[in-house]
């Protein structure tokens, strides 16, 4: 579970996000990023994360374990993360059901990647053989 800080809960910010921010795909990941202003103090100065699953990926038991699958993976990566003002969003893809979980490990951290926002400073504590496996 991720820290109560980091969690994006509301509606309106999830609309804020779909709205106002860019999205990266890879097979089984899409991630919507919106950069906040973190100015004032009710808008935290560090990232706050989202997921969801669909309902046409499958029935409640199906997408809530894909959801646990995506929260665990983006979990083992918060440390990796700039510490800056995005609202971050995970929809998890059908496709991500069949994976792997080192392939969950390597979608979650190319996404990432490929938004730019990890941090290479923020540690080497990518949990389990990510390296090497090929997307």
């Amino acid at each position: 579970m991720l820290p109560r800080p980091l969690r994006l809960r509301a509606r309106k910010d999830f609309q804020a996000v779909y709205r106002e921010g860019r999205s990266l795909v890879n097979r089984d990941v899409v991630l919507y990023l919106r950069k906040r202003n973190g100015d004032d103090a009710s808008n935290p100065s560090h990232p706050r994360i989202g997921f969801v699953v669909s309902k046409k990926v499958g029935k409640a038991v199906i997408r809530n374990r894909l959801r646990r699958r995506l929260r665990e993976a983006v979990r083992l990566q918060v440390k990796r993360l700039k510490q800056e003002p995005y609202d971050l969003v995970f929809v998890a893809r059908s496709s991500l059901l069949k994976r792997a979980w080192p392939d969950v490990l390597t979608a979650v951290s190319a996404v990432l990647q490929q938004a730019g926002i990890l941090d290479e400073a923020g540690g080497e504590n990518s949990s389990s053989g990510g390296e090497g496996a090929g997307g």
